[in-house]
């Protein structure tokens, strides 16, 4: 069990990376702050969500159709609970944390159109694996959605400085950037039989 889930971290973070290889998320990658603690804020608050979502939703599975009614069913009740959870989460973040939540203002709304959160629930939604095993799962997703965005902050703090032809400024570096490391996460590919 512990070996599974070691491979299902592994495999979920390096080789099937939701942000590198789906393209989802990549709103929050492309609009990443250039500097390390509002980039780990939104994380938090994204994590957050995956985490609560995924595990009602891995809860929720057993008593969803399987067919393709129950695959509307699935989307409609999960983006139920992704809204009801982001608002959970902006106002939780506003009581606790105002200075915070002031500084990732304009973040907190695109929480709800985070397509990763949205991708992973119906990915995993109808899957056939143990509730162990899927919110190993979405923790996993939650790390290499994080990974990915911290990558991303260190990339435009560095681009900063960088002599960045004048074409290629603004999103077309970041567009670039996030298609090199794509391309790099893709060695992983072949990585014990993934």
């Amino acid at each position: 069990m512990i070996s599974e889930l070691w491979f299902i971290l592994i495999s979920t973070v390096l080789v099937n990376n939701l942000v590198l290889t789906q393209f989802l998320g990549m709103d929050p990658a492309m609009t990443a702050s250039r500097s390390l603690r509002p980039t780990l804020l939104l994380c938090a608050a994204t994590s957050a969500v995956l985490l609560v979502v995924g595990f009602a939703l891995g809860l929720a599975r057993p008593w969803l159709p399987s067919d393709a009614s129950g695959q509307t069913f699935l989307l409609v009740v999960s983006v139920l609970i992704i809204g009801l959870t982001c608002e959970g989460v902006d106002r939780i973040a506003r009581d606790i944390a105002p200075l915070h939540y002031r500084a990732l203002g304009h973040h907190f709304p695109l929480l709800f159109c985070n397509s990763a959160i949205l991708g992973v629930t119906l990915t995993l939604g109808g899957s056939e694996e143990s509730i162990v095993a899927h919110i190993a799962r979405v923790v996993a997703t939650a790390l290499a959605f994080t990974l990915v965005m911290i990558v991303m902050a260190g990339a435009r703090e560095r681009l900063v400085g960088a002599d960045v032809p004048a074409a290629f400024r603004g999103i077309a570096i970041s567009l670039m950037t996030l298609g090199l490391l794509s391309l790099a996460f893709a060695g992983f590919t072949g990585m014990a039989g993934v």
